[in-house]
């Protein structure tokens, strides 16, 4: 199983555009992905968190085993 985790935090008035490569999980492929931002008062965000089925033009459609995905987006520490 693979892991990915993303913290970050924005100050007051910090922009942040937060827009990584879609993920494309192979045949098998077990993945947990947690994203968490906590803003401060002022602060902007754009937020992209995008997958795919797999590589469809090769057959490999919903072949992993396992996609976890959370998002957790916080003003001052509150969701």
């Amino acid at each position: 199983m693979s892991l990915n985790r993303t913290d970050i935090h924005l100050a007051d008035d910090a922009v942040l555009e937060y827009l990584p490569d879609h993920v494309i999980p192979h045949p098998g492929a077990s993945l947990v992905q947690s994203l968490s931002i906590d803003m401060e008062p002022g602060s902007r965000a754009i937020v992209l968190d995008a997958f795919s089925v797999g590589r469809v033009a090769r057959g490999e459609k919903w072949l992993f085993n396992e996609l976890t995905a959370e998002v957790v987006i916080s003003r001052s520490g509150q969701p």
